[in-house]
């Protein structure tokens, strides 16, 4: 339900703004980012039932069968030359590092912030 931002103080780079929790409705989006060119873009997954509980199912099974269709849907459109940026370090970074990422700037190489954009 939170939505962010990579962005460069610098040259003034911005990243994709990204929903980076899941949101009924919405679903969710996954950070990538090339190895070479460093250039950021988002595996849009959408909301389906695998988000949800279904009767009987316990939150564990629920979480294990939504992460499993997050990672399908991501390694079937990632690149060999790209790596995914985890959800855990985007929250590091919104609420721990005040901003501060470990993600070098596609234009200008200098480390980007990272800066909360929205609550859906």
């Amino acid at each position: 339900m939170l939505w962010g931002q990579a962005l460069c103080e610098k040259c003034e780079y911005k990243g994709p703004d990204l929903m980076w929790m899941w949101h009924h409705g919405i679903g969710i989006h996954i950070l990538i980012q090339d190895l070479v060119t460093h250039e950021l873009r988002v595996i849009e997954v959408d909301d389906g039932p695998e988000f949800y509980r279904s009767e009987g199912q316990s939150d564990e099974d629920r979480f294990s069968r939504s992460t499993s269709h997050v990672d399908n849907v991501v390694c079937a459109q990632i690149q060999n030359s790209e790596q995914r940026i985890e959800q855990s370090r985007i929250w590091g970074w919104e609420f721990e590092s005040h901003g501060e990422t470990d993600i070098q700037c596609p234009q200008c190489g200098v480390g980007l912030r990272w800066r909360g954009t929205g609550v859906s």
